[in-house]
């Protein structure tokens, strides 16, 4: 790993930092730390956790809007979010629901700030595992390739009536002017998706770093990872927002024309795009020991 552990692995405050020069490509000898646990119930958890040097500027927004007022305008186009989100570090999981004999159950796969269950129907398997697709320059997983949209920023649907001659005005129209009013109309989404692929298979290494089923020998680890067992802090960087002003831009120079009928339809689309901001800005990722997902043994 080559990180630089602070002599105090409880401190909270304490953020580390290492090498992820080999971060930025597809390397099946990555470990995939695990934790096996036997529940109360009987049944057995197994979490894997996924640990990321880099993550980068992968997720895209899209958008859709169609406006009418005596003409139909429609836009639908994809903005990259990069460079917003790009930082070094971060971390995933999914975790596999086996009955006390075994058999499987479901499959969690965790996906930014979300997770979904899937059973055994819902996904796609390679022999006995079930196969999780990773999110393309991001850290997501889902139980299907292609885009999958995890985040919609706003959804609009709105007509009301207006006097024709507004819109006439503005778009240089002529007819039917001369009527009373105008039926205008705005529909539009914008969400944030991942894209994935099919055709890569990562399988890593697989590392038991902790068990309630079995005793996990201190000496089969290594230091590295007998720290990480015991890290309180945070790794990697703090995640920035930098150049979603330019995002915001992209997306209002899209939706312009549309905003001459609607334009009160531009304040919901800022507030949703400060949602997805918010999305795009945090601390560095905290450590594995502070997961719960990973240091609960009854709690999926």
């Amino acid at each position: 790993m080559g990180i630089s552990w602070p002599s105090d692995l409880s401190d909270s405050s304490k953020t580390v930092s290492y090498d992820y020069t080999q971060g930025k490509s597809l390397d099946n000898t990555a470990p995939i730390y695990t934790n096996i646990q036997k529940k109360s119930n009987g049944n057995y958890l197994i979490t894997y956790a996924y640990i990321y040097a880099y993550n980068d500027c992968g997720p895209k927004i899209n958008i859709k809007a169609e406006a009418s007022a005596v003409v139909t305008l429609k836009v639908s186009t994809d903005i990259s979010v990069c460079p917003a989100g790009v930082h070094n570090g971060d971390i995933e999981h999914a975790q596999v629901l086996l009955t006390s004999g075994l058999s499987f159950i479901s499959v969690t796969f965790a996906y930014h700030e979300w997770d979904k269950t899937f059973t055994s129907s819902e996904i796609g398997w390679d022999g006995t595992h079930p196969v999780a697709y990773m999110g393309k320059g991001s850290h997501a997983l889902y139980g299907s390739s292609g885009d999958n949209h995890y985040l919609y920023m706003w959804d609009i649907d709105k007509t009301a009536s207006y006097t024709c001659i507004k819109y006439c005005k503005v778009l240089g129209i002529k007819i039917p002017c001369g009527t009373k009013s105008c039926t205008y109309g705005f529909t539009s989404s914008g969400s944030l998706y991942d894209t994935t692929g099919s055709t890569y298979k990562f399988k890593g290494v697989v590392r038991v770093l902790a068990s309630n089923v079995f005793t996990v020998s201190s000496s089969s680890l290594s230091s590295d990872e007998q720290k990480l067992l015991e890290f309180q802090g945070r790794f990697g960087e703090q995640v920035t927002n930098s150049g979603w002003s330019t995002i915001e831009n992209s997306i209002n120079t899209s939706l312009a024309a549309l905003y001459i009928i609607c334009s009160s339809c531009k304040s919901t689309v800022q507030s949703g795009l400060s949602v997805g901001e918010s999305h795009f800005e945090s601390e560095a990722p905290k450590s594995l020991a502070t997961k719960s997902w990973w240091t609960n043994t009854d709690v999926i």
